[in-house]
């Protein structure tokens, strides 16, 4: 049982046990609505609530009945207004610092909170669950955090700590600024129906979606630098129908979508991955996304363990089992910057080579290659392109018409295409076009092995 996340009531009360204890224990005295804990350093902290509370101001001090002396209150603990579904509003003095892991969490009738400029902690899941609030307002002179559209962030907009989830707006376009998306931060907004999640957004923390029941779709941008999701993010979403992921080319089946080890699954489809240095490929995966690994970095070897895909020996490309397709190059190593491409391929998928950054020669057997590879590493310096080759898949390989979308900062490369057969056919495509796609695209030398069918 995870108490930091615990997945429903019994878990919840049993994880809660322990604080209660500690209650029990500790020097607390009750003040009308709320319950104070003295600290020796005469500070004092609120810890709980009494019957049930709607609107609370809270003291700058409290006296201590043991000394008969005023404590400065500094904080609001752990859990102190869990679930106290009377609480409409509360007034937070300046000599408060520190609002603690779920102070407020559940209060489902607070509709308002104001942030003062002293508050230098919020933390985990404070304000979640709060199903009516609809403003949170932080001082502008706070140097921790701030509100964008009455919804709190860290300073600079950097993350989405809590939405408002009580507004009524049916979408939300997530600022360009947030890189990260905290726990629970979106949580049970039923109001929801569409969130646009840009592509700053490098971390989705656990729950931050769950329970958004009302939610229909998802919109993850193109280019995403996502490098994290977290547990439960999609929990009990009974709506949710689409997840706009930009390389997906097939539906997802929402209701066997899962994230394992910060991947996405859709039962036994690999959607998308996340990883660094290696690619494990897990025994239940049957099928892998087109682009499943686009936003990979630093991949140097592929370890696989499902049985209906084969990696090549030196660990760097990953196949179907019968070889037929070439799903994904991991080749980022230094030390290996050749590679040849198995020539039972027909189906090179458009994304296989595009964080290969350390790949200098590529050979590939193109007799029976069905598709266009338009996308190739700009640190290519020769190809060689071994068997018949037609027309088609000719100007393909010289027009390579993403260079210039993909690497716009990156100056034209000097490649070498080496052609070990050509017919008739293919050479005066070839001299047809070579001036014309080199000059747009490629510094490129021609270099033809044995020429077939040219009288």
């Amino acid at each position: 049982m995870d108490c930091e996340y615990p997945r429903n009531l019994e878990e919840k009360a049993v994880c809660e046990y322990p604080r209660n204890l500690e209650e029990k224990a500790a020097n607390v005295t009750t003040f009308g609505d709320i319950k104070i804990s003295f600290n020796k350093n005469k500070t004092c902290s609120v810890i709980g609530f009494n019957n049930n509370p709607v609107n609370i101001t809270l003291n700058a001090s409290y006296k201590n009945p043991a000394t008969k002396t005023n404590y400065t209150l500094t904080s609001i603990g752990k859990f102190a207004f869990d679930t106290c579904d009377s609480l409409i509003s509360i007034d937070i003095p300046l000599s408060v610092t520190s609002i603690d892991d779920r102070a407020f969490i559940s209060c489902n009738s607070l509709t308002s909170i104001k942030i003062s400029s002293n508050i230098t902690y919020i933390g985990n899941q404070t304000f979640n669950y709060c199903k009516k609030l609809s403003s949170i307002i932080v001082d502008k002179q706070n140097t921790k955090y701030e509100d964008i559209e009455s919804n709190l962030f860290s300073k600079n907009g950097l993350n989405l700590i809590q939405y408002a989830v009580g507004k009524t707006a049916p979408t939300y376009k997530i600022p360009l600024s947030v890189t990260s998306i905290n726990v629970g931060a979106l949580a049970s907004c039923t109001s929801l129906t569409s969130i646009d999640i840009p592509l700053s957004v490098t971390s989705i923390d656990n729950f931050a979606l769950a329970n958004c029941t009302n939610l229909t779709s998802v919109s993850i941008q193109s280019k995403s630098k996502l490098k994290s999701i977290g547990l439960y993010v999609f929990e009990n979403c009974t709506s949710l129908s689409s997840i706009t992921i930009p390389f997906l080319k097939s539906p997802i089946t929402i209701k066997s979508l899962r994230v394992n080890n910060n991947s996405l699954y859709d039962g036994t489809r690999l959607l998308y991955y996340i990883g660094s240095s290696v690619i494990t490929i897990p025994k239940s995966v049957t099928s892998i996304e087109e682009g499943a690994f686009n936003n990979c970095r630093g991949i140097k070897s592929i370890i696989n363990k499902s049985s209906n895909f084969k990696v090549s020996k030196d660990k760097f490309l990953l196949y179907t089992r019968d070889y037929t397709k070439l799903i994904y190059c991991a080749s980022e190593s230094t030390s290996t910057t050749s590679l040849t491409i198995n020539p039972r391929v027909t189906y090179i998928n458009s994304g296989a080579f595009i964080n290969c950054h350390k790949l200098k020669n590529l050979s590939i057997t193109v007799d029976k290659l069905l598709n266009e590879v338009n996308i190739l590493p700009p640190s290519l310096n020769n190809l060689y392109l071994l068997g018949n080759f037609n027309s088609t898949l000719l100007n393909m390989f010289l027009s390579y018409t993403e260079f210039n979308k993909l690497y716009p900062t990156v100056s034209k490369p000097l490649m070498t295409i080496y052609y070990n057969e050509l017919n008739k056919l293919s050479y005066n495509s070839l001299i047809n076009n070579i001036d014309k796609f080199a000059d747009v695209n490629y510094k490129l030398s021609i270099i033809m092995g044995k020429l077939i069918g040219i009288s």
